[in-house]
């Protein structure tokens, strides 16, 4: 009798033992996990850059998404602005059109058409956070030609 009381025990510990097993698996395996731990930002060039060069952070910028065909081009000079990489620094500094404000890089033309909510630039749609980011830092450094 002994001998069966001892079994019975065994197999009730050993059932407890499982269940508390088997739901703590269960609770584990359901931790949620938010989209930024899952897939953390990448992290924008503009934070890491000391000094944006025009020449290679801001030109490539506008000619992927500028100096396109029906825009900013020699061709099709939209907004009589030309954003070719061999005059686009010229244009961007024309007296008078306020492209470029390096005082007030936030207040530039240039600046306020790519931040735009009713009519942003390029048309296609609004350049990404980071492509602005580099603009505005290439802005509050003196908009070299560099």
């Amino acid at each position: 009798m002994v001998i069966s009381l001892q079994c019975l025990a065994m197999k009730n510990s050993f059932k407890i033992s499982y269940w508390v097993w088997l739901l703590s698996g269960i609770f584990v395996s359901c931790t949620f996990y938010s989209k930024e731990q899952q897939y953390p930002a990448i992290a924008c060039s503009a934070d890491t850059l000391q000094s944006v060069s025009f020449s290679k952070n801001v030109i490539p910028i506008f000619q992927q998404n500028c100096a396109v065909a029906t825009c900013h081009t020699a061709a099709e000079h939209a907004g009589n602005l030309v954003l070719d990489s061999s005059i686009a620094y010229t244009a961007l500094w024309q007296s008078g059109t306020g492209y470029i404000d390096t005082t007030n890089p936030s207040a530039s033309l240039l600046y306020s058409q790519l931040v735009s909510s009713t009519t942003p630039m390029p048309p296609t749609g609004k350049l990404d956070d980071c492509a602005i980011k580099i603009i505005l830092k290439w802005m509050q450094q003196k908009a070299k030609n560099n």
